[in-house]
């Protein structure tokens, strides 16, 4: 019997070879147990969601990893190949970005895949190579515009996606995935630097530049702690969050684009990450009672008693779209 270990699983995200310190790989689908009261002794289980595969991956770069891009595209999707054994549509769960002087920078993510594995295991023995691998002194970090690289003792940037799948009855994968909130955090610990953030609540701003990558959070301060010993420096711990919820919408049609209020009732409106909607408002701010979302891609609006022609805006928690209609309304006809 063979046996095998980490030098035979060559990884690959999107094409390129990843060399990972850690992988694992879960696959599971989440059923319901059906009894069938006219049957005897009959029960079964039946799909109440999908399969999804789940894949940790930990590594260090050398210049920018292949995750960066979904740290600020919540749509970016990912292939991967494990040894032959291969995930088409992935999508970033969550990102954390470590670091601290005299270490290597490390970065850990997770991974939803709606399918199961594909292919087939094909071991391969890796050749030797020597790799220059980022480290915390490659690193810029600066809060609130001050450089405070040399003060800090440790970092630690977390994303988490939240994602939706929608399915169809009876189906075992989506028809639809939808993106939820995104929550980043970043936990410093520095020298004292207290004195630059004097109150919790206060909005902060950071940055890091590492290689090809820029990671910022402009979030509020919600912890701080200050430590101090016999023999040691002042140390200060922070913690700081931010949020935002998906993609902003865009709309790119409305149909139809001349609407008469006395035949038609419903506007369909056309466009990206609409599924969050929270509200439609026409000319001079009169706002719709009633909107069904069809899909991240259409919504239908009921238009009000009294809009006018002009400019409508689409609101979502992640941000704002606007277009104009021509409205032809018999309420204000002489």
């Amino acid at each position: 019997m063979d046996y095998y270990n980490y030098n035979n699983v060559r990884i690959r995200v999107n094409n390129q070879d990843l060399l990972a310190d850690t992988a694992s790989f879960s696959v599971g689908t989440n059923v319901a147990k059906s009894d069938r009261i006219d049957q005897k002794g009959a029960f079964g289980y039946a799909p109440a969601g999908g399969i999804k595969t789940s894949v940790t991956l930990s590594f260090h770069v050398q210049a920018a990893d292949p995750f960066w891009a979904s740290t600020h595209n919540n749509d970016t999707t990912y292939s991967l190949d494990a040894a032959g054994l291969t995930l088409q549509t992935g999508y970033l769960t969550s990102y954390k970005f470590s670091a601290s002087p005299h270490s290597l920078v490390k970065i850990t993510v997770g991974l939803d895949f709606y399918e199961d594995f594909g292919g087939t295991f094909t071991p391969t023995i890796l050749p030797d190579e020597k790799r220059n691998y980022l480290k915390y002194s490659n690193m810029t970090l600066t809060l609130q515009g001050i450089n405070i690289t040399s003060r800090v003792l440790s970092m630690d940037y977390d994303i988490g996606n939240r994602i939706d799948p929608v399915y169809k009855i009876g189906n075992v994968t989506p028809s639809e995935v939808r993106f939820g909130e995104k929550t980043t955090s970043l936990g410093l610990s520095t020298y004292n630097i207290f004195e630059a953030l004097p109150y919790q609540g206060k909005e902060v701003q950071v940055n890091a530049s590492l290689g090809d990558m820029t990671y910022r959070i402009k979030g509020i301060l919600k912890a701080k702690s200050i430590n101090f010993g016999v023999g040691s420096k002042l140390t200060s711990d922070l913690s700081i969050e931010q949020n935002s919820y998906g993609e902003e919408p865009t709309v790119t049609n409305s149909a139809p684009s001349a609407f008469n209020t006395a035949t038609s009732t419903w506007l369909t409106i056309t466009g990206t990450s609409l599924s969050n909607v929270t509200a439609v408002y026409f000319n001079k701010g009169i706002r719709s009672n009633e909107i069904k979302v069809t899909s991240d891609t259409e919504i239908l609006v009921k238009v009000p008693k009294f809009a006018t022609s002009g400019p409508y805006r689409v609101i979502t928690p992640a941000g704002e779209a606007s277009s104009t209609i021509i409205i032809s309304n018999p309420i204000f006809k002489s």
